[in-house]
């Protein structure tokens, strides 16, 4: 076939030239072929890679979170301790148990919450009632017939030498003289009444006096305990929140057990309201004694 041949003019006398039968389209297919078979494989990586990352941040974004809540929880810890008592409710009257002829008043206080130093979170408070003092030796001696005491000289001296057991098992028996379910307090709830304390309730309450004259200590205690309400109490009229004997609390930190407050052998500097210790709960240790709480 000539090259005429394979020109033909249209009607506008234009000459086209057509292809011999065997050549056009058909000649680029494996080229359009090879080209989309790259593309395809391209976009297979391109969505292996994305998926990968995809799967990268599912499993490190959790380890990313619970690190920044970590973080915030620590950043959030309380400086210091605080109370904010519910002002709509007014003080619980103060009540009175017996236990074979021997009275243990109770000093009501009021709920709310409190945020304790070092702590991350607020603790809530119910209504509740504290013993007046410590527990003293003739209020021990009434319900358990003995009297375990290193101190003595006089019955009014608050009980030493009990171990946590020996507590809780003496709540036990006097809740059941007295039909209220009492118990061994709470860190918090110590805690609570020990800073309500420090805020003034009238003008016949002063937050002026001395250390000397709210505790006894290491300075003024002559190496021993000494009969409660010997001291000045707090304005709720709770005595020996400080000094006298350090006191049980039923807060676990692991294999031990918080002790409040501080006792007759305390240096000064330890004689706070935030003093704390942890010891093991089978120790009965001479600077150790209790105060009972009642919570309706």
């Amino acid at each position: 076939m000539t090259k005429k041949d394979n020109e033909i003019k249209d009607h506008a006398g234009q000459v086209n030239t057509r292809k011999p039968a065997g050549q056009g389209l058909g000649d680029n297919k494996p080229q359009y072929k090879r080209k989309l078979g790259e593309g395809f494989s391209t976009r297979m990586s391109d969505a292996a890679a994305r998926l990968t990352i995809y799967l990268g941040v599912l499993l490190v974004a959790p380890i990313c979170i619970a690190a920044m809540i970590s973080f915030f929880d620590k950043k959030q810890a309380y400086s210091e301790t605080s109370i904010c008592q519910d002002s709509t409710r007014a003080y619980p009257p103060d009540m009175i148990f017996k236990a074979n002829g021997v009275e243990y008043r109770m000093i009501g206080v009021k709920g709310g919450h409190i945020h304790m130093k070092g702590a991350t979170k607020i603790t809530k408070i119910k209504d509740f009632f504290i013993g007046e003092t410590e527990v003293t030796q003739e209020l021990w001696t009434a319900v358990m017939g003995i009297n375990p005491s290193s101190h003595r000289g006089d019955m009014r001296m608050p009980v030493d030498g009990v171990d946590l057991e020996d507590c809780q098992h003496f709540a036990e028996k006097l809740s059941k003289m007295s039909g209220r379910k009492l118990c061994v307090p709470t860190y918090a709830y110590w805690l609570y009444a020990a800073k309500a304390g420090e805020e003034p309730l009238d003008s016949d309450c002063s937050t002026d006096s001395t250390l000397a004259e709210r505790a006894w200590y290491k300075d003024n205690s002559s190496g021993s305990t000494h009969a409660v309400k010997s001291r000045k109490p707090n304005c709720l009229g709770i005595y020996d929140m400080t000094g006298n004997l350090q006191e049980w609390t039923c807060t676990s930190t692991g294999e031990f057990f918080r002790t409040a407050g501080s006792s007759y052998n305390s240096q000064p500097e330890h004689c706070h309201l935030d003093h704390h210790d942890d010891c093991n709960p089978e120790s009965s240790k001479n600077t150790l004694g209790l105060r009972l709480i009642y919570i309706p």
